[in-house]
Order: C-alpha cells, then structure tokens, then sequence
C-alpha cells in the first residue's frame, strides 16, 4: 500500500483538529464564544459555564430556549470546531454534570446536529471520552449509533481519541463496532492508525474484525505499521494478525520508521522470551520446591500461573507462542529487497 501518500482524511473527524488521547476539559477562560444577543442566552450559557443549575433555571424561566446555541471559535472549547452549538453540546464539552441533566430533564433535544458536519451531542461526549455523559446521553434517548455527516459514528470517534473505556461502554449500550463509515474505515482501522493499543485490545474481545482490509486495501496492522506505532502493532501482533512482507516494509512515504520499528520488536521478543524463562525458572520453581505452600498449585495449573504471568508483565499460552515466532517472522525475511528508502528523497 506505499503507492497511497495519506491513509485517512485529517481524522475521521468532523469534531477534531489534532490528535489527543485523554479527556482534556478546558478551562473557563479558554472558551472563546460569541455572546448571544439575547441577555437570556447570555445568562444560560453563563450558567452552563459554572454548572449553576439555580442559574441555569433562572435563565429558563425567563424565556430562555433549553435548545439556545452559542458560536465558539476554533478550537476554543478542547477539539471542537467552529460554529453553534446547543446549550446541552456546550454543557457536555465542557464536562458540566448537574447543568447536562437538568437540560435533559427539561427537554433539551438529544437528537440535534451541528449543521456543518452532523455531530451530535453523542459524538462530543465520545470526543472528550467522557463515559458518564454517554450513558446519561443514552438514558435520555440519544442514539450511540448516531452518524455524522459522512457516516462516523461515536464509537469512530472513540477509538480514534483512544477512549478505550468509551468505546466498551457505548458497545454494551448497542453501538456496532464492526460497522464501516462511508469512507471504509472501521473502528479498528482507526484506532490502529492512531496507535491505541488498549482501544485494539478492547474491540478484538468485542469480536470486532482485526485483519481485513478496507476497500483501498489498508489492513489494521498496515495502518499500524504506516505510523511505527510501538504497542499497537505488538497488540495486533499479539492477537494473532499474520507478519507479511506488505504489511511490515518500509514505504517511502510512511509516517514512520518501519525498519526500526521491526527492530523494536524483534528486540522485545527476545526480552519476552528471557523474561518468560527467568519466570519459569526462578518463581515456577520455587513453588515446586516447597510442596507445604500453598503455591505449588500452580505447577499444575495453567490458568493460575497465567493470572501470576499477566501480574508480573510475563507472556504466557497463546501470546506466548505468538512472541515466539515473531522473531524469526521478522528475521526471516529480506527486507533489503523489499523496503523502500525513507524519508523519500526531496524534489
């Protein structure tokens, strides 16, 4: 896949100009906003800021719209675009619990969408990874499989901002996460681009498909790869996608380096390996040695002794024989012939 010199637009996103893989809830004195023009408005959004649900009231009694919106400027509130936002996208970005409620239990529409690109009050909660808003989103009637404007649903953009948690929580409320968007990237092939290892891991045991291409061809590991992102081509590696020569050789116009990507990892195989060993041989061991422990329970059980193995950080069963064979998988092949030179060559 090196003819391609990007692999996804700037993010699947409609609600993001860079990439962040936490919660990031801004400061009151970071949100740039248009005042309304109505005093009413004002006093709602006021509220909404200091999460002042006596304020919030007052504003509504006085006529103020529960559906009110408000213009930010780029970026102002944390990875939202410019444009409107409702009174209940605006408490949701700015994490504001007690006035996001008392909205919703006042009949603000859960349903309403940004007009420039589609996004919801669903996909914000999903933006900023913020697991309570997603479920009283959800109680309240929101869909969690909700799409934008070019089909990206919250789950998409969960995976993308590396909200793991997000992503297992909107999956228990019925969101699909082997659903495609327009463009053909499921959440896996997002998250693999964006190097989120545990959001990998989280959709593998959500059954999610973990090695089929997208329609232009981009395996989860490829996308993984493009970027030398460390942890989620070992998660991949782990979860058992196949090493292949198109996958792991180094492309021209790659975000990374491929070649010391392979390096790093045939380099954690070995270390794996020898801890692995040192664990046999050392613990194992010395449970065995001391048959009035109750310990030695171990030397014959396999399920313990991994429970014991995944708490001291030592591969184990399946991963085990996968980081066995990685290495060779890697050394076997000749990918002087195969890869191509990086950085590509200027002019």
């Amino acid at each position: 896949m090196c003819e391609l010199s990007t692999v996804l637009p700037t993010a699947p996103g409609h609600e993001h100009r860079h990439r962040h893989s936490q919660m990031a809830l801004p400061s009151l004195a970071l949100v740039a906003v248009a005042p309304p023009a109505d005093p009413r408005d004002a006093l709602l959004f006021a509220a909404i800021r200091a999460d002042d649900v006596q304020q919030l009231e007052r504003a509504l009694s006085e006529g103020a719209s529960v559906d009110s919106t408000v213009n930010v400027e780029e970026e102002a509130v944390g990875l939202l675009s410019a444009g409107p936002l409702t009174a209940l996208m605006f408490a949701i970005a700015l994490g504001r619990t007690r006035t996001t409620k008392h909205l919703l239990e006042r009949g603000a529409d859960v349903h309403a969408q940004r007009a420039h690109n589609g996004t919801t009050a669903m996909h914000i909660a999903a933006v900023f990874g913020n697991v309570e808003m997603v479920t009283v989103l959800t109680a309240a009637g929101s869909d969690v499989n909700a799409a934008v404007n070019d089909g990206v649903t919250p789950v998409c953009i969960a995976a993308q901002e590396g909200h793991a948690e997000v992503v297992r929580v909107l999956a228990d409320l019925g969101a699909r996460v082997k659903k495609t968007p327009d463009d053909g990237y499921t959440p896996v092939h997002i998250a693999a681009q964006e190097g989120h290892a545990e959001v990998i891991r989280r959709l593998a045991v959500l059954k999610a498909d973990i090695v089929s291409p997208t329609k232009l061809g981009w395996t989860p590991l490829g996308l993984s790869v493009d970027g030398a992102h460390f942890e989620a081509t070992k998660a991949l590696l782990l979860l058992g996608v196949p090493i292949t020569i198109e996958a792991l050789k180094q492309c021209s116009n790659a975000d990374g380096d491929v070649r010391q990507l392979r390096t790093d990892l045939q380099a954690w195989a070995a270390d794996a390996l020898v801890q692995h060993r040192i664990f046999q041989r050392t613990f194992l061991f010395g449970c065995s040695a001391h048959g009035e422990l109750a310990l030695t329970i171990l030397e014959g059980e396999e399920a313990l002794r991994a429970k014991v193995a995944e708490f001291v950080g030592v591969v184990v069963g399946k991963e085990l024989r996968l980081t066995r064979a990685m290495g060779p998988a890697i050394a076997a092949i000749d990918w002087v012939a195969h890869d191509e030179q990086w950085p590509a060559p200027v002019g």
